[in-house]
Formats: structure tokens, sequence, C-alpha cells
């Protein structure tokens, strides 16, 4: 995978799940919050998983979602690296199933996990939101 196609992701994932608009982010706050305080917490224990970084593993995060709900897979392998890896897994481990086995056990008795599709609407967003933010 090229670069440019990594850095579509984001728009690709803008365009079929849409985007928080500035001022309306209060309604996210409460997957907003924890994606944010994970992130902040690994960069305060390692400060080389800068804002950068940070920026690589929402893509990452945004791949690693498609990949469940299509079931493609990417190579990423030349993006990923040790610090942008730890902020990944953080910003995973607060909403997706298949990363924090707690939120499986509640998700799996409220929903159908093969609607990952929707299930997954929220968190893009708020990963576009937290996107925009590192961009200014």
């Amino acid at each position: 995978m090229q670069l440019y196609q990594f850095e579509r992701i984001y728009s690709q994932m803008e365009k079929e799940f849409g985007k928080i608009k500035k001022g309306n982010e209060e309604a996210f706050g409460m997957l907003l919050l924890p994606m944010e305080g994970n992130a902040l917490k690994i960069y305060r224990s390692n400060p080389s998983s800068n804002s950068r970084r940070l920026r690589e593993a929402i893509a990452l995060v945004l791949f690693d979602i498609k990949s469940c709900y299509t079931g493609e897979k990417y190579d990423l392998k030349s993006f990923r690296n040790k610090d942008n890896e730890k902020l990944e897994k953080a910003l995973l481990m607060a909403f997706d199933p298949f990363t924090n086995e707690e939120i499986q056990k509640v998700i799996g008795k409220e929903m159908d996990l093969r609607e990952l599709h929707d299930y997954y609407k929220v968190p893009v967003m708020c990963l576009l939101r937290i996107k925009e933010s590192v961009d200014t």
C-alpha cells in the first residue's frame, strides 16, 4: 500500500459514516473522552507517541474497523511502528469488541455482532473528530 492510499482512509470513512460537526462534540462525549484519555495516557508514558503518531494510529484503527465489517485484509506493516501501535491499541480498547473483552460481553448481549458497520458508525465519527483536532 502506498502512502496516498493509506491517507485516503480518512476521506473514505468520512464519506461512508459522516463526521461530528464542530460544537456537537458533547453528544459524543461518552466515547470521545475515553478515546482521548487513553491516547493521553500513552503519550504521557511514551512521549514519542506524539500527535503525528496519533494521526497514523487513527488511520490504522480505521483500517482495522474496515477490515472487521468488510472482511478485507490490508498490508499495513510499513505504516505500523511501536509508537503508533501503542496508540492504535489504546484507541481500540475504548470501543472495539474484538480488542476489549469487556465490551464484547456487553455488546454481545445487546446487539448482533454481524451488524458491525452500524456499530462502528459512532467510533469512526469520533476518530475523525480527534484527527481533525490533531490537524489544527
